[in-house]
């Protein structure tokens, strides 16, 4: 009986598999990753890869695997489950994003389209993606994607809403502001879809990022340190400490951004990701890093708020560390830095 309904549940997935994607559904078996990636072959590369191919913001490694994974093709019935409408009323929804930024005599504007991607075992994951242009249209300037986790889920609370990848032309001016305009944009879109937070992982010089402009850590997701459980706040002060004392201060050097200054008495005093940002030395004394800024990208030395300075301190694993850290992903990460975190903003 328990063997009928095995093959059963089988069956159901080809047959789903196949109404959905338009091609016959790989068994699951060693072959998997091959058969997903002649899955990716034969459906049409998204739009925004085209659009992007040979824009200099977006050739790092990074850049180039998110958008070389993002596929075009019919993903209306994704699109009607999971958001509610078509690709197409959903990419005329989010095209009336308009960003003005200062100084700036040009808006930009967005070309927004609905992707999906192949994960292992053949599974689809709807995507929502774009890249940014000035009014003009001669270049773009930035690009997202912003991922469905748990695409297949019948239930929204189950779903997670992931902004996957935000990369902006730092070198023009025109995109200063627009990272915080752009995630409070996404976040009334995803509310009006029935969507109650917004997830992602900050990293590098996201990691201070993010926590300003309002997502806090993740209860969801915790460390390891010297094997023992720990939540990713609870990291956060842990290290925050241990960077405190690395620079030659104590507690009673530190206070909370006024005005008026708050004393810290204890680190408990510290509730959310953005709290961190605000921890400064008194007598508006400075700490020196080398803030680390992308991947294996470290900037030159320079003064910053003690709070800061830690959210942009190098996390990579210091030469001789005793002390163990796990990341949710088994990284090993520095004992005196803001490691990567995952966040959540609720709406």
């Amino acid at each position: 009986m328990e063997a009928m309904k095995k093959r059963t549940r089988h069956l159901l997935f080809i047959l789903l598999s196949t109404l959905l994607i338009g091609l016959p559904a790989a068994r699951a078996s060693t072959e998997d990753e091959l058969k997903g990636a002649f899955l990716q072959s034969c459906l049409p590369n998204a739009r925004v890869t085209e659009t992007l191919k040979g824009a200099s913001f977006a050739s790092d490694p990074f850049s180039v695997e998110k958008l070389s994974a993002l596929k075009g093709g019919d993903v209306d019935p994704w699109s009607i489950t999971v958001l509610g409408s078509s690709a197409s009323t959903i990419e005329r929804e989010l095209s009336v994003f308009q960003f003005q930024g200062k100084g700036s005599s040009n808006p930009i504007l967005l070309q927004p389209e609905v992707t999906q991607e192949i994960l292992p075992y053949n599974q689809l994951q709807l995507n929502l993606s774009g890249s940014f242009h000035k009014v003009d249209w001669d270049r773009p300037v930035g690009f997202f994607v912003l991922t469905f986790e748990n695409t297949m889920e019948p239930l929204k609370q189950n779903r997670h809403p992931y902004l996957d990848f935000i990369k902006l032309d730092t070198a023009d001016p025109a995109t200063r502001g627009m990272g915080t305009y752009f995630t409070e944009y996404i976040g009334q879109f995803l509310k009006s879809k029935g969507y109650p937070a917004l997830f992602l992982e900050a990293d590098w010089a996201g990691r201070g990022f993010w926590a300003k402009v309002g997502f806090d850590f993740d209860a969801a997701y915790v460390f390891k340190v010297n094997g023992q459980t720990r939540t990713q706040l609870e990291v956060a002060r842990e290290n925050l400490q241990r960077f405190v004392e690395y620079h030659g201060f104590t507690l009673n050097d530190l206070a909370l951004r006024g005005p008026p200054e708050t004393p810290i008495t204890g680190l408990d005093q510290l509730k959310r990701a953005d709290d961190f940002l605000n921890v400064v030395l008194t007598g508006n004394r400075k700490v020196k890093v080398k803030p680390y800024l992308d991947e294996d990208v470290l900037s030159p030395e320079v003064e910053m708020d003690l709070g800061s300075a830690f959210m942009q301190q190098d996390y990579r694993p210091r030469p001789n560390q005793t002390v163990k850290i796990e990341a949710y992903d088994d990284d090993i990460v520095s004992d005196i830095a803001m490691p990567y975190w995952k966040g959540r903003k609720n709406f």
